[in-house]
């Protein structure tokens, strides 16, 4: 078992603890959960490693607080946009020039 996967396992226990809570009957549906989601989809690409360490700790926080502030939506986003920037593009060629003589 790889340590991201304990890690992910134990957020998810402190995720589903939150079921208990009377006044959220499906805390799936709360932002801050969607949010710990999308943090696990960044976590599973390798493409962002680099960033692990900061997207552990931002879910860790939110799944404590289960709340998500506007500092940790806008670093994630950062994040996110550094990591399409990183990929390389797929393009097609072009046409080609003429050759000058």
């Amino acid at each position: 078992m790889t340590r991201h996967n304990r890690t992910s396992q134990a957020a998810e226990h402190r995720r589903l603890a939150a079921y208990d809570a009377p006044d959220h009957p499906d805390v799936r549906e709360t932002p801050w959960y969607q949010f710990v989601e999308y943090l696990d989809q960044l976590l599973a690409d390798d493409d962002l490693i680099w960033a692990a360490p900061t997207l552990r700790e931002i879910s860790d926080q939110v799944i404590d607080r289960q709340a998500v502030t506007a500092r940790q939506r806008e670093a994630v986003s950062h994040i996110a946009v550094a990591r399409v920037l990183s990929r390389p593009f797929l393009s097609t060629p072009g046409p080609k020039r003429p050759r000058s003589i």
